[in-house]
């Protein structure tokens, strides 16, 4: 399996605007396009994404460029430390093309490191149920993207974000069970320069 981790395009979040669940720029919107014609010459298809909008937004449009419905992944969002989000049903109903499955609370207590390491293991149990003849996107986050990628190799927490991840970066693992190879890391070159976020 190839596994391709791709963190969202630009947020207003990102812009240092304070909003809980913030949305793609216009910036964002293009560089998710440009991630999507990236990964149509690949053979994706599954793409898992986080519940956040940013994340939500960065893979329909994605999945529009490659012909895959993304599905809903809780496992796979940023810690949320603020007030409620929208239920599953919401979710669903704003997202009818979407495949929503989720439990009723979907989102995270306050996490610390360790919590976070504990959720990224989840994920990963949940990426490799899959099956190893499939080749999956995941669309995350900066934070969580950096302590999935860990949590794959077998790194332990260490306090900081060990790898970088620039908006709508292209990460790929290859996947076979009980193993990991990082193939490419923080892969930006789909993109023009001046639009590396």
């Amino acid at each position: 399996m190839r596994l391709y981790l791709i963190r969202h395009g630009q947020s207003e979040g990102n812009l240092g605007k304070s909003i809980p669940d913030p949305d793609l720029t216009d910036l964002g919107k293009e560089q998710a396009r440009l991630t999507g014609r990236r990964l149509a010459a690949e053979d994706i298809e599954i793409i898992l994404s986080s519940p956040l909008k940013r994340s939500i937004h960065t893979a329909r449009i994605i999945g529009e460029e490659i012909g895959v419905v993304p599905k809903l992944l809780a496992e796979v969002m940023e810690s949320w430390n603020g007030s409620e989000l929208r239920s599953p049903a919401e979710i669903a109903a704003q997202y009818p093309d979407l495949d929503v499955d989720l439990p009723d609370r979907w989102w995270p207590d306050a996490e610390n490191e360790e919590d976070l390491y504990r959720r990224a293991r989840e994920a990963e149990i949940r990426i490799r149920e899959i099956g190893y003849e499939r080749d999956i996107a995941v669309v995350s986050h900066g934070t969580f993207g950096a302590v999935l990628i860990s949590t794959f190799l077998g790194a332990p927490p260490c306090g900081y974000t060990r790898f970088s991840q620039h908006n709508c970066c292209v990460s790929i693992l290859v996947l076979q069970p009980g193993r990991a190879k990082l193939y490419k890391g923080n892969d930006v070159s789909h993109l023009p320069p001046e639009s590396w976020t």
